[in-house]
């Protein structure tokens, strides 16, 4: 018996190679979609565990603003440039050298440096500890364990700035001995070697040919900066116009006067730093300033421990690793954006803070011109900060 083999026809081929194509193309389209969903998924957890880590450490600052600082110190030990030059403020003299994005940088003073926690026996930094003084010896010290008396391998030999028990400026001496051989309740407060400096006694503004302008003017301190700047390798998956916050400190030993800058949280859009104020003395905020010092005349730090009852952050994040047509930030969240009412084109109202008398006052961040900007996910980091302990 013999059979026939037949092979398909031309049109049946046609027909099969259309259908494959059409599932293989349904397929890719279908994994695009997933892969993005998976990226997106990937860059928003990814963001959200950095924010968590940097931002703790900016609350963690603000709220040690002033630690060891004495109440007779001139310097204030809370400074904010909101981007617009003013003489009275040092911030803004560090953000022009420093070539802060909108010159927006934040300035905290304090003794310890308290995030640098990194102690040793040779590198003597003990963070935020202190020591008490009784009048004739050391009764009490926090320092993780390490001694600042004695001669065995735990014994600290670090300096300390030390104040009265009305947190007045004693002076500078080894943390065994309290300044002038006080014979009074002390507390002294351990300097960070590494980043501790004093104003120079001059009315230039300058040290080493550098706007300092950080350091204390009456005891040594660490001078904290934070701002937004572009990497000098820009990261792959971050918008142009997004850049990456940063935190830096003083350095007597460096020629420029600070430390190199360390990267925080990338693909910041842009941030602001308002300030709530009790002017009245009621306990409750009847004012909001996105600047500090915010006025011309002399303000003290007395002042800002009477007046400045919040501190709020804002900040506006990148937090996905593509566009997703699908997605609009602006619709999904809520928010007004490029709203001529409120913020106006190029900004995203984040904010709606109102004064004693309800007027409102409104919190704009400026988002990335790509067209494209909308379809990514953003997050909007607000941040409360209201027990200032420190402020002498």
């Amino acid at each position: 018996m013999s059979f026939k083999r037949k092979g398909f026809t031309v049109t049946e081929l046609l027909v099969a190679s259309a259908l494959f194509i059409l599932v293989g193309t349904l397929i890719v389209v279908a994994m695009s979609h997933v892969l993005q969903k998976f990226s997106n998924t990937v860059g928003d957890t990814k963001q959200r565990s950095a924010e968590a880590i940097s931002l703790d450490d900016l609350i963690f600052d603000i709220k040690h603003a002033g630690y060891g600082i004495s109440v007779d110190e001139n310097a204030l030990v809370m400074n904010y440039c909101n981007g617009s030059f003013c003489p009275h403020n040092d911030a803004c003299f560090i953000a022009n050298y420093t070539g802060a994005v909108g010159n927006k940088t934040l300035l905290l003073r304090e003794t310890t440096n308290i995030a640098d926690i990194d102690y040793s026996y040779t590198d003597p930094d003990f963070g935020f500890g202190f020591v008490m003084w009784n009048g004739t010896g050391v009764v009490y010290n926090a320092t993780n364990g390490y001694r600042v008396c004695g001669t065995s391998s735990t014994y600290l030999r670090e300096e300390c700035a030390w104040m009265d028990g009305q947190g007045h400026y004693l002076g500078n001496s080894t943390c065994c001995q309290v300044a002038r051989g006080y014979s009074s309740i002390a507390f002294g407060f351990p300097k960070d070697t590494d980043s501790a400096c004093k104003q120079p006694p001059t009315t230039c503004p300058c040290w080493n040919s550098t706007p300092l302008r950080a350091c204390c003017k009456d005891q040594y301190c660490t001078g904290i900066l934070w701002y937004l700047k572009q990497p000098s390798t820009p990261v792959d998956y971050c918008l142009s116009e997004t850049y990456t916050l940063y935190r830096q400190t003083t350095s007597p030993s460096s020629s420029s006067g600070f430390q190199t800058p360390v990267p925080v949280l990338n693909c910041v859009a842009d941030w602001d730093v308002w300030f709530g104020l009790d002017t009245d003395g009621d306990e409750n905020v009847d004012y909001w300033v996105n600047s500090l010092p915010y006025s011309v005349y002399p303000l003290t730090n007395d002042d800002i421990k009477q007046e400045v009852k919040l501190v709020k952050v804002y900040m506006l994040v990148q937090a996905s690793y593509v566009p997703d047509k699908t997605y609009d930030f602006c619709s999904i969240r809520n928010v007004d954006c490029d709203d001529p009412n409120t913020c106006g084109n190029g900004y995203v109202l984040v904010d709606t803070l109102r004064d004693g008398s309800g007027n409102p006052l409104y919190v704009c961040l400026k988002h990335p011109s790509d067209a494209n900007w909308r379809h990514y996910r953003w997050h909007v980091v607000d941040l409360t900060i209201s027990y200032l302990p420190n402020i002498p």
